[in-house]
């Protein structure tokens, strides 16, 4: 297989094809699921359409960044046409796409960055979100003086 350069370009290819095949196979059974249930609450469909966009933003923002990349060293292979600049861009690309998604991650979710700030010790950034409890006394009558 080393060798055979169409053989490499048929797998990649079939590869490809089964790939994305299940990306939009899951995509759109992921899509009519939520966006078709009536029964619930108005919240709860909204709130998970709301995660819904922020996972497929979290998604495929990275992806896009590591597909670019993987498509330039994939056509420089074929191609024989070789730029180290670019080719040390897009290997940092690659291998910093954990670092996007965690940013991406930062921006859309608010629990994830509220509890990351917490644990870094960022306290301006997020509110206290303790609840006071305050028990009324039953002594109290309708005047609000004492009856004893």
């Amino acid at each position: 297989m080393v060798g055979n350069e169409y053989l490499n370009f048929v797998l990649i290819g079939l590869f490809i094809i089964f790939v994305w095949t299940q990306i939009f196979f899951f995509f759109a059974i992921t899509v009519n699921f939520i966006f078709g249930i009536k029964s619930q609450s108005q919240r709860t469909t909204q709130l998970q359409r709301e995660f819904f966009k922020a996972v497929c933003i979290q998604v495929s923002l990275p992806f896009v960044v590591f597909m670019t990349a993987a498509g330039y060293i994939l056509s420089t292979i074929y191609t024989n046409n070789y730029d180290m600049a670019f080719s040390n861009f897009s290997v940092i690309m690659i291998s910093s796409h954990g670092l996007f998604s965690t940013i991406i991650m930062l921006f859309i979710h608010k629990p994830y960055r509220t509890e990351t700030l917490k644990i870094l010790g960022i306290k301006r950034f997020y509110k206290n979100n303790k609840v006071t409890v305050i028990q009324m006394s039953s002594s109290v009558t309708h005047n609000g003086f004492s009856s004893q």
